[in-house]
């Protein structure tokens, strides 16, 4: 699927590489799309190790094909809306000046 096919606050996951640079990384996570602004999505990863709690971007260009709604493997739960500090979230929505994702 294209990531213009979702809307903002799904769940998604890369399940193929991106176009260009053939970057594999984000297969299988669980990620929460933020926005698509200016030839660039913006989204949340949730990484204890990596710049927790920051929204992140790509460029559209190279990674706009190849995701898919997000089930998890284990419980098909969805989760990381939970692990995320709804302050990071309404920050950056404030700043975008868009809707708040339902809470």
């Amino acid at each position: 699927m294209k990531i213009q096919d979702f809307k903002i606050g799904d769940i998604i996951t890369r399940i193929q590489p991106s176009k260009i640079t053939n970057d594999r990384s984000y297969i299988g996570d669980e990620i929460l799309l933020m926005n698509i602004e200016n030839a660039c999505i913006y989204y949340y990863r949730h990484d204890r190790f990596f710049s927790p709690d920051t929204i992140h971007k790509v460029p559209l260009y190279d990674w706009e094909d190849g995701w898919e709604y997000y089930k998890n493997p284990v419980t098909n739960y969805d989760p990381v809306l939970e692990l995320i500090d709804i302050k990071v979230i309404e920050t950056f929505l404030r700043k975008k000046k868009l809707k708040k994702v339902s809470e």
